[in-house]
């Protein structure tokens, strides 16, 4: 019947006996001008070149015989290098600074023990940690008393003297009221 459609099965028998050959169509294509295979279509296709950069403005005191789109592809692989450099870079330092950041927090573990770490095992690398802030250093409770001697009797003076300024009525009442709490 005219204007009607043929069926699969009429077409693929004529195709067959024509010798035609159902073939599937590669995503990639060779690039001649950038001399490597590309998408056939989509972002970064092949021959996508020369229609982007098909003019290239010369400056007026510049050379008109210069090769001034090659030297524009130049400066882009330049560019790509440099920022491709800064990553790795960026990279690095982000490693860097999260090893440093396990390490005090092994640090941090390590500390929040009783025995401050110094029974804890130590991996290879690790450095024996410093203790921050002052530790409190307190007189032997027996043996020579000669030395808590010499500086109650400094602080004695000292108050005799008149260095140091001391409120006897307050010192006085709480006196006082340590002796009625007992």
């Amino acid at each position: 019947a005219p204007g009607s459609v043929p069926s699969k099965a009429v077409v693929s028998t004529q195709s067959t006996g024509k010798g035609i050959q159902k073939k599937k169509r590669t995503r990639m294509v060779y690039d001649e001008v950038a001399k490597e295979y590309r998408p056939r279509f989509g972002y970064n296709r092949a021959g996508s070149d020369k229609e982007q950069n098909w003019v290239v403005e010369v400056p007026e005191n510049g050379d008109p015989y210069k090769d001034w789109l090659g030297e524009k592809g130049d400066k882009k692989k330049e560019n790509v290098a440099k920022n491709e450099l800064q990553r790795l870079q960026n990279v690095s330092k982000r490693v860097k600074g999260q090893s440093e950041e396990i390490n005090q927090h092994v640090k941090q573990v390590h500390k929040s023990t009783a025995s401050l770490g110094k029974f804890q095992e130590k991996n290879k690398n690790e450095k024996k940690a410093k203790e921050k802030g002052k530790t409190r250093k307190f007189a032997p409770v027996t043996g020579d008393s000669t030395g808590e001697k010499a500086q109650n009797l400094a602080l004695i003076s000292k108050i005799a003297s008149g260095g140091v300024s001391v409120n006897k009525d307050k010192a006085g009442d709480k006196e006082l009221g340590a002796t009625i709490k007992r």
